[in-house]
């Protein structure tokens, strides 16, 4: 399973928002490359700790990140 990442959040804990539905579970694990501006998410794999349709978040504070610009894929571990 991989998605299109089109959002990411400077947040605690970070928000990512997908192109598509995701059907991931809170308790999943994930990772994300090809982004573009919040380079610190990629090649790191990352707990969903609660879900949406379209987003999720994960266990991590993105406060600090570089803002989020564009790209980015989510590959189910």
């Amino acid at each position: 399973l991989a998605l299109t990442m089109n959002a990411c959040t400077q947040a605690d804990p970070g928000t990512i928002t997908c192109t598509t539905n995701h059907l991931l579970e809170t308790g999943d694990t994930v990772r994300i490359t090809d982004v573009v501006g919040m380079t610190q998410l990629n090649d790191q794999e990352f707990i969903i700790t609660n879900i949406s349709a379209r987003a999720f978040t994960i266990d991590v504070d993105t406060r600090g990140y570089d803002a989020y610009i564009s790209g980015g894929t989510v590959t189910h571990t």
